[in-house]
């Protein structure tokens, strides 16, 4: 890329249209019977298939991008789990 090309805007997958992007992986969850008392972060290490799934699922129906299974990464979000976060 030359100095003077535009910079890629990254939420375009083409001039044609947006990117596409999952969202409410939570109720995607409850949708297949998970508790809203489970931690989700703990799905990706006993139920990864089941988080598989979902992020398959955002795919096939037209997604772009996926985010990852993370966002209670918060201690204090699975402290009843059983399950530690790492101190980095």
């Amino acid at each position: 890329m030359k100095s003077s090309d535009p910079k890629p805007n990254p939420m375009r997958v083409s001039k044609r249209r947006p990117v596409l992007a999952d969202g409410a992986m939570g109720t995607e969850l409850y949708r297949h019977n998970v508790s809203t008392q489970e931690c989700f972060d703990v799905l990706n290490l006993t139920q990864p298939e089941l988080v598989l799934r979902v992020h398959s699922d955002y795919i096939s129906t037209g997604a772009d991008l996926i985010e990852t299974n993370t966002f209670g990464r918060i201690p204090i979000n699975c402290t009843n789990t059983g399950w530690m976060v790492a101190p980095e």
